[in-house]
């Protein structure tokens, strides 16, 4: 998964037995409530200053999942977050995969709102 963070953005990454849970300051998190975006996510959901993403299995501070950080070529930060059963890594690991960064996906994320205002300024 691919999240878009606006400049000032910051956030917090807490995995739990069910899910991960990213806490947000900087920008508003639009409300959504959303079915499962594949295998590895079985439920989406965000509110105000919160975004829980649901998995089908447990993870742990540094198995189940991995996160990293990237700027893309225009300036704009993107978090990666990456999941399954035999993954390793966690918050702060560099990010060992291919990841495509797709357009669609950065419109419908749950920062959303701002990344839209900053594209109608462009």
């Amino acid at each position: 998964m691919v999240f878009d963070l606006p400049p000032g953005v910051t956030y917090r990454l807490t995995p739990t037995a069910d899910g991960l849970r990213i806490d947000v300051s900087g920008a508003p998190v639009l409300p959504a409530v959303r079915p499962a975006l594949g295998p590895s996510v079985t439920a989406y959901r965000s509110s105000n200053t919160q975004v829980w993403l649901a998995t089908p299995f447990a993870l742990a501070r540094t198995e189940g999942w991995r996160a990293s950080e990237a700027t893309l070529a225009r300036g704009t930060r993107v978090l990666i977050l990456d999941f399954g059963p035999t993954l390793h890594g966690g918050q702060g690991t560099p990010y060992g995969g291919c990841c495509a960064l797709v357009r669609w996906w950065l419109r419908r994320n749950p920062l959303e709102g701002a990344w839209a205002a900053q594209e109608a300024q462009r």
